[in-house]
């Protein structure tokens, strides 16, 4: 099941989660801490869409809209569910169900896994910015139009 930002009544299963998550010890220094995460999350013009099992979130975007595209900010995996295709659903359902006609997403280059389900999912490399990130690494911009 999916559920967006904008079920009230789901949003308990969305902070739950990410109230408790725990990163573990050494990783990386772009990924969200639990407190950026639920600061996003008030901020009105943010938005989320999560993939659910029972009370368990699978995989979660965040992003912001405006009339004319959908702007990932942030995606995540359950740790206990990776590789078992819930972000490609979930990414698969943002697209067909979201309210803008173009999905943009930052990458990093070394980040492979992403790149090749952006690729698959029909993203295309727009741009790139040479060491963009901390580590040195090029920060590689895709985007995805409804057809």
């Amino acid at each position: 099941m999916f559920i967006w930002s904008s079920s009230l009544d789901e949003q308990s299963k969305v902070i739950s989660y990410i109230s408790t998550r725990d990163l573990p010890q050494g990783t990386d220094s772009w990924i969200w801490t639990s407190e950026q995460m639920l600061e996003f999350c008030r901020k009105p013009q943010n938005k989320w869409c999560a993939k659910v099992l029972g009370e368990q979130v699978l995989s979660l975007v965040m992003f912001t809209t405006t009339e004319f595209q959908t702007e990932i900010q942030f995606l995540e995996t359950n740790p206990g569910f990776l590789r078992q295709g819930h972000m490609m659903s979930l990414l698969k359902h943002l697209m067909e169900n979201g309210e803008a006609p173009d999905v943009w997403v930052d990458v990093h280059s070394e980040n492979r896994a992403a790149l090749k389900l952006y690729m698959s999912l029909g993203f295309e490399i727009v741009g790139k910015r040479k060491s963009y990130y901390q580590d040195g690494g090029d920060n590689i911009l895709m985007t995805h139009h409804k057809r």
